[in-house]
């Protein structure tokens, strides 16, 4: 990762709270790592339920008044108290913020950077604790208003569909995701299985298997899992609407048609969504027998009676003997096989 890169502030502050949980927890205690190039002493914290938070040491006689937003009869996800803490032998006064809803966490992560931005001006703590409270409230508006693993999702299976139909237009009639069926994309017996995820979690080589069957190859066939690491930034190259518009460019009428049916079966706040991402890290494995996975028929006496379905995390670190190359995959899904 670039120098100037580490020091963008929100990258700054995921890598400490992910060095903080990588620390022994201790009863009634946080977890902490300092954070540098701030206006003030700042360190990140996180609790023993895995919470994220920050505490700011506060100057000898410093006075915060906690704005009811924070207290814990407030309905929302922040939280902040005054404490003493202390590092090794050193005591001092401290406000603790913390965000206790980790669904609200990419919320937090703005929320801090705005608050830690202007931390070093005049102005006092708890007026920018008001401050940041209201850009957190505007932030996790906006957050809510978009379902964010279903626009994930959306965005990489339009990026593999822009890469297929620069290929074949006959790709956008291979787009069996909106369809419900077992894998994203279906060719014959060729598949390709699609996981996009944000940069923002710092996970970047896992990903989340959600059924049995998504893993399972075709009989006879054959299925490549394609990674896809999103940024999600002002400026970035792609938004639902500006990928819709070149995969367009590639299609006939039949082509058009066919889109539009599969977009009918999302919601419009997804297909007009303007967020802007960039594209980090594309990764493609061919999955086969020794893949890491699992599917029903690794289980000696089949799917267990009243389940259903089977959810599980998977570390591609894992699966690197399985790489394959992204090109070449696609051009053999596109014309090495058909419907049949």
């Amino acid at each position: 990762m670039a120098n100037d890169e580490m020091q963008r502030p929100e990258l700054m502050l995921l890598q400490a709270w992910v060095t903080a949980e990588e620390q022994a927890s201790k009863p009634g205690s946080l977890r902490v790592v300092p954070l540098v190039s701030v206006g003030r002493q700042v360190h990140v914290s996180v609790s023993q339920e895995g919470w994220r938070g920050l505490v700011i040491p506060l100057d000898h006689g410093e006075m915060v008044p906690v704005p009811k937003e924070f207290r814990s009869s407030s309905p929302g996800a922040l939280r902040a108290e005054l404490a003493q803490f202390s590092v090794g032998a050193e005591v001092t006064d401290a406000l603790h913020i913390w965000c206790w809803d980790p669904r609200c966490n990419d919320a937090f992560t703005s929320f801090s950077v705005f608050l830690l931005d202007r931390a070093g001006d005049e102005r006092k703590l708890g007026v920018l604790l008001a401050e940041s409270h209201a850009e957190f409230e505007r932030l996790l508006g906006a957050q809510e208003a978009i379902d964010r693993p279903r626009l994930t999702g959306l965005m990489g299976e339009l990026l593999v569909l822009l890469d297929g139909v620069q290929i074949n237009p006959e790709m956008v009639m291979y787009w069996a995701g909106p369809r419900g069926e077992r894998h994203d994309f279906r060719n014959g017996k060729s598949a390709i299985e699609v996981k996009c995820s944000l940069r923002s979690d710092l996970k970047a080589h896992h990903v989340r298997i959600s059924d049995w069957e998504q893993l399972e190859t075709p009989e006879g066939g054959r299925l490549h899992l394609h990674s896809i690491r999103l940024e999600q930034v002002a400026g970035g190259d792609w938004s639902v609407p500006r990928l819709l518009l070149a995969i367009k460019t590639h299609l006939d009428d039949k082509g058009l048609a066919v889109l539009e049916e599969l977009l009918a079966k999302f919601d419009r706040t997804l297909i007009n969504c303007n967020l802007e991402f960039s594209t980090k890290e594309r990764n493609t494995y061919h999955v086969s027998d020794g893949f890491p996975r699992l599917v029903a028929a690794m289980l000696i006496a089949g799917k267990p009676l009243g389940l259903s379905g089977v959810s599980y995390t998977l570390d591609l670190d894992h699966a690197e003997p399985f790489r394959a190359d992204w090109e070449q995959s696609l051009k053999g899904f596109c014309g090495g096989m058909t419907n049949a």
